[in-house]
C-alpha cells in the first residue's frame, strides 16, 4: 500500500503478504475513500468483498469481528511505531530493526546463523523504511564489512542476531 505525493514521490505504507485485508474501514465510513494506492509487486489475486456481504459476515459472527478489529488494531500500532520509528530513530537503526523484525522471534541459539528472504524490491523497502536507496545499501555494506550479515540479491544471512541486536 502506497501513499504517492504531487511530484510522483512514493511512500510505502505497508507490504501485504498473502490472505492479508485492507481498506475494511471504509465500510463504516460515510465517504469512503481510501488514501492509498495498492501496487502488486508480484502477480496477485485481489478479492473484492461488497460492504453489505462484508458487514453481514462480521454480525453473524463475533469471531469474524472481533479478528478484523484484531488485525486492523496490528496495523494501527504497527504504522505508530512506524512513525515513531522515522522521528525518532535514525537509518541504520531503522534498517537493522526491520532486518530483526523480518527475522523473526528470537531463535536459540542466538548466535547461530539466520536466513531470510525479503518479500520487497530493496528500492520499496528503502521507501518503507524512510530512507534513499543508497542509504540502504550503504548501510548493508557495513554490516557486511562489520561481520554482521551477508547479502546475495533478496536472500540474507544473519551471522548473529545478538551482534545485530547490539548494532540497532
Amino acid at each position: 500500500l502506497v501513499l504517492h505525493s504531487r511530484l510522483g514521490d512514493e511512500k510505502v505504507i505497508e507490504t501485504l503478504r498473502p490472505n492479508s485485508s485492507f481498506a475494511e474501514t471504509l465500510m463504516f465510513d460515510d465517504e469512503p475513500v481510501y488514501p492509498m494506492a495498492a501496487v502488486a509487486a508480484e502477480d496477485t489475486v485481489v478479492l473484492a468483498v461488497p460492504n453489505d456481504v462484508y458487514r453481514e459476515a462480521l454480525a453473524g459472527s463475533t469471531t469474524a469481528c472481533l479478528r478484523m478489529l484484531g488485525d486492523v488494531s496490528r496495523r494501527v500500532h504497527a504504522l505508530v511505531r512506524e512513525v515513531e520509528s522515522h522521528s525518532l530513530v535514525d537509518a541504520k537503526t531503522r534498517i537493522v530493526r526491520h532486518l530483526l523484525e523480518l527475522a523473526g522471534p528470537a531463535r536459540a541459539p542466538a548466535a547461530a546463523p539466520v536466513e531470510i528472504t525479503l518479500h520487497e524490491p530493496k528500492r520499496r523497502m528503502a521507501a518503507r523504511l524512510g530512507v534513499a536507496p543508497e542509504t540502504l545499501s550503504r548501510t548493508f555494506r557495513s554490516l557486511h564489512d562489520a561481520g554482521l550479515m551477508a547479502v546475495d540479491g533478496r536472500n540474507i544471512r544473519i551471522q548473529d542476531l545478538e551482534r545485530l541486536r547490539a548494532a540497532a
